[in-house]
């Protein structure tokens, strides 16, 4: 146990980290001068990588919540008033319209999250959006897989809940599904470039308020910035930063 123990202490004293470039009491001088600039890499709000068919990606992804949200409003109020809830002999089927209600207010609020984390920054409000619409596509493949599967076996007719689907209605189906996987799938890109630029951007801010505090701390330090339409500015320690449209 004891060579252990030492074997520990030996390993610990290798991995130790020296920080007198920083000035810390107790530490080794360094006799390198200390840095003297600091750079902050750019940021391009305009980058081809947050553009979605011409569009920025939050814009995208505020459109893709809107629509979500008209979809989930759309097919509550479809089942709710053409659904048979008096078909059981005890009344009202409260299992069904319980799970209507919950999937009315889970889909408004994972839609709401996003125009929520658009609005303030936060990319981690994205997070339910893209992992419930990955796992509504990833379903609807599989469905027109199914289907596809039916049809290349040259089967004409299906029996599903005592209805012969014929051959046309599994056509329509897939074309169906088909459409729906594209329009599912660029609102998921949106959503998911918006996450990317909004992380990105948080990252940017982070690193200006830390050259801002070391310039505030050590007045001789300079700053240097990339030219990518970025103007930035330090006034009385203050950093502020204002980002110019690319053309």
């Amino acid at each position: 146990m004891s060579r252990l123990v030492r074997w520990l202490k030996r390993q610990a004293d290798h991995n130790a980290v020296s920080y007198s470039r920083f000035g810390l009491p107790g530490e080794e001088t360094d006799d390198r001068p200390p840095p003297s600039e600091i750079h902050v890499a750019p940021f391009d709000e305009t980058a081809k990588e947050f553009m979605l068919c011409g569009v920025h990606s939050q814009r995208m992804a505020l459109m893709s919540s809107g629509v979500g949200m008209a979809m989930t409003l759309f097919v509550f109020v479809s089942i709710f008033f053409e659904f048979d809830w008096y078909h059981h002999e005890k009344g009202v089927d409260v299992a069904t319209l319980g799970f209507l209600v919950i999937f009315f207010l889970m889909g408004m609020l994972i839609h709401y999250q996003v125009i929520v984390g658009v609005r303030n920054g936060s990319a981690k409000l994205l997070i339910p959006f893209l992992i419930v619409y990955l796992m509504l596509v990833s379903s609807e493949a599989l469905m027109c897989m199914f289907m596809i599967i039916h049809l290349l076996t040259g089967a004409t007719t299906m029996q599903i809940d005592g209805v012969q689907a014929t051959t046309n209605v599994f056509i329509f189906a897939l074309i169906f599904y088909g459409v729906l996987i594209a329009f599912q799938g660029m609102m998921l890109e949106s959503v998911s470039r918006c996450r990317q630029y909004l992380s990105k951007k948080q990252i940017h801010v982070l690193e200006l308020q830390i050259a801002g505090n070391s310039k505030s701390r050590n007045p001789g330090l300079e700053s240097g910035f990339g030219k990518l339409g970025a103007d930035h500015q330090c006034r009385s320690g203050q950093w502020s930063h204002r980002l110019t449209a690319c053309m």
